[in-house]
């Protein structure tokens, strides 16, 4: 007989087995489960960044208007019906500006899903504030910041890993996420 049937070597391997791999599957799943989280923070560390620039930076939105000019000098829009005798001696494109600022929390909360790759925040989310200090509330209209703007994030989300600990840990309990960015506001 062999050295190794006199020991009693048989199964060890199998057994070895059943008492490592529990474990390697526990170092797995917490090594997901830290890179997941570790994932969503740096996302929405940079959504809360880019939506307190978004805030901050003046918006400036242009349209075309025709105008035609009569034989008076006087300007007036196609379409409109001249006094008798006047003609329309030339015509012109003008362009309208209007610039404002995405100071509020439900266009900063627009911005900040634009960024998002997991999920999403409402208004209510979104914690916007200036150099005064003031927190505007979700349903708060637009205005210019004062000073900096910045802009809190808190963002729910389930771990996908922390079903792999749950037997471990007993739970898959909700996590939230905060992230906060600043800019300074760019004058107009």
């Amino acid at each position: 007989m062999s050295r190794r049937r006199l020991r009693g070597d048989d199964g060890v391997t199998t057994v070895e087995f059943a008492l490592v791999f529990p474990l390697f599957v526990l170092l797995m799943g917490i090594g997901f489960y830290f890179a997941w989280l570790f994932y969503v923070q740096s996302q929405v560390d940079s959504a809360a960044d880019r939506a307190a620039r978004f805030a901050a930076v003046p918006y400036t939105t242009s349209t075309q208007v025709q105008k035609n000019i009569d034989n008076n000098g006087n300007v007036s829009l196609p379409g409109v019906t001249l006094q008798t005798g006047v003609t329309v001696v030339g015509a012109y494109t003008a362009t309208d500006t209007t610039t404002s600022y995405q100071f509020c929390p439900s266009k900063v909360a627009e911005a900040v899903n634009r960024v998002l790759a997991t999920g999403s925040v409402s208004a209510s989310d979104v914690e916007v504030s200036d150099g005064t200090g003031t927190v505007l509330s979700p349903t708060a209209p637009c205005a210019k910041p004062q000073g900096y703007v910045k802009v809190k994030v808190a963002k729910n989300f389930t771990n996908p890993f922390s079903y792999i600990l749950a037997p471990f840990t007993g739970t898959t309990d909700q996590m939230t996420i905060t992230g906060t960015g600043r800019a300074r506001v760019e004058s107009q």
